[in-house]
């Protein structure tokens, strides 16, 4: 399985998965925090995607440096940016020490902005070949990113090789609270398994996995529900997420299995929620936070 490229789900990716504002906001604030992040802390986001994690928090006045495969993902994050009044710095790639040596992305490009004074450095790399000289950041943030990549283990050399003797990888995730929407997930998973596929391969590392691996780094873990909002939604919503291919996941499914699946699950849905398909649910959502350090261990 080669690494998943969010290309052809650029221009829906902040619909379906964007935050509110507010829990955006407030999302940057935790990882600030847990970073014990400073002006000086350079901080790199692995799959930046959009930006929906990077830009609030480069917009704490964080020097923030985002890579990508997907161009038209960065071109999202880049309209962003233009729209908040974020300059683009006029600097050739490898002006920069941590730079220079390395392979030049095939794209890439500087912004920055005052008040507070920040930096967002975006480019095209593979995160399986990061193109930064070794301890060149703080801080590394993933959010759902390692299940999408064609070899997680060698990622996870490659966040060691650029983190600090003394920095950390924050690896994030949204979990969701307890709702029978839920089932509908619950129910496209046993009819995937029906049909001979297991969509479970699709989530690797498991967190023991990620665990084990970290701690031959000298790294220890600290997991903890950093934030708690919530959303509403209805049955159909998360039925039709599925039936569009909204989702990665969906994506990697092949057509065949997919479209049966798909009716079966259709099927399955209008009978077991009838005329409640419609109604709208509340459900919590957490965002997760994982940090591992070596400083634990001193701790």
């Amino acid at each position: 399985m080669s690494s998943f490229n969010f290309d052809m789900l650029a221009s829906i990716y902040d619909a379906t998965r964007g935050y509110p504002r507010d829990v955006a906001l407030r999302i940057a604030q935790t990882l600030d925090e847990a970073s014990s992040a400073g002006p000086q802390t350079r901080f790199l986001e692995i799959g930046v995607g959009t930006g929906r994690i990077a830009l609030p928090l480069a917009n704490l006045g964080r020097d923030l440096t985002g890579i990508d495969i997907s161009e038209r993902m960065l071109a999202q994050l880049e309209h962003k940016l233009q729209a908040e009044d974020w300059q683009e710095e006029r600097l050739a790639w490898g002006e920069l020490p941590d730079e220079q040596g390395q392979p030049q992305p095939a794209w890439g490009k500087r912004f920055q902005r005052t008040e507070p004074d920040a930096h967002m450095r975006i480019a095209v790399a593979d995160v399986h070949h990061l193109p930064f000289a070794a301890a060149s950041f703080e801080v590394i943030v993933a959010v759902h990113v390692l299940h999408l990549v064609d070899d997680w283990r060698q990622v996870l050399q490659e966040v060691r090789r650029v983190a600090t003797p003394d920095g950390m990888f924050l690896h994030c995730g949204d979990e969701h609270g307890p709702s029978d929407v839920q089932e509908v997930r619950a129910q496209w998973r046993r009819v995937l398994a029906e049909l001979g596929y297991d969509e479970q391969r699709l989530y690797q590392p498991s967190d023991a996995d990620l665990q084990l691996a970290c701690a031959e780094f000298g790294w220890q873990a600290e997991r903890w529900i950093a934030l708690t909002w919530e959303r509403v939604i209805t049955p159909r919503q998360v039925l039709e997420g599925i039936l569009q291919r909204n989702w990665s996941s969906m994506r990697r499914v092949p057509d065949a299995v997919f479209q049966e699946g798909c009716l079966r699950l259709e099927q399955w849905a209008y009978a077991y929620f009838g005329a409640g398909i419609d109604t709208v649910r509340k459900q919590e959502q957490r965002f997760i936070i994982t940090r591992y350090s070596a400083q634990l261990q001193d701790q």
